[in-house]
């Protein structure tokens, strides 16, 4: 198992909910981790003591989250890992996203995973995989998210819409982006692009 994983791809694709899952099946420690243990729910009220989730706080005196990750989120991951062991068997923090770190956050996680503590996975959800620093990059294991075929995008949104002809239209604006299909389900929104393309 790698102490450091990058899950790359497309914003929307589903990084943080297969990050959030396989953090959770990694913690039950099973000898294997089958396709059908990630598509499960991960319960979020249950198990956030169990990871720590790093990501861009919000500014309640701007009322705007802020512009980066900053090295104090960088350090309190630290105090994190340095917890004892006896209640979980693994640590593990999820940074969401690595690319909305800055240059101080940066270097202060490229320590980590230089020396990363015993029994930790440190994993970085990316957006934007060649924005981030060649040193960190070289430190982890990286795992490709791809966009959604045309029937893979069909199958999926057939659980939610149950019209062919909205199906592949929500399957062509979607561009395989599962999270962006989801919210062209809405009556509403679709009957706004279906007003842009008549229009067209």
């Amino acid at each position: 198992m790698p102490q450091s994983i990058i899950f790359s791809g497309p914003k929307g694709i589903g990084k943080s909910k297969l990050a959030l899952t396989f953090s959770e099946q990694l913690m039950q420690d099973k000898k294997s981790i089958t396709s059908h243990d990630l598509l499960s729910n991960f319960d979020t009220i249950s198990n956030s003591k169990k990871v720590y989730i790093c990501k861009r706080e919000f500014d309640q005196a701007t009322n705007k989250y802020k512009s980066a990750i900053s090295i104090d989120q960088i350090r309190k991951m630290k105090e994190f890992f340095s917890l004892s062991q006896t209640e979980y068997n693994w640590r593990i923090a999820i940074i969401d996203a690595a690319d909305e770190m800055n240059e101080s956050s940066s270097n202060a996680i490229l320590k980590l995973l230089e020396e990363p503590p015993n029994k930790s996975i440190i994993i970085l959800i990316s957006h934007n995989y060649y924005s981030l620093k060649s040193t960190i990059i070289s430190r982890c294991q990286k795992i490709t998210l791809r966009p959604l075929n045309e029937n893979e995008m069909g199958k999926f949104l057939s659980k939610e819409v149950n019209n062919q002809e909205e199906i592949n239209l929500i399957s062509s604006l979607s561009e395989g982006i599962p999270s962006l299909a989801l919210s062209l389900t809405n009556e509403k929104t679709l009957n706004t692009y279906k007003r842009l393309i008549d229009l067209v």
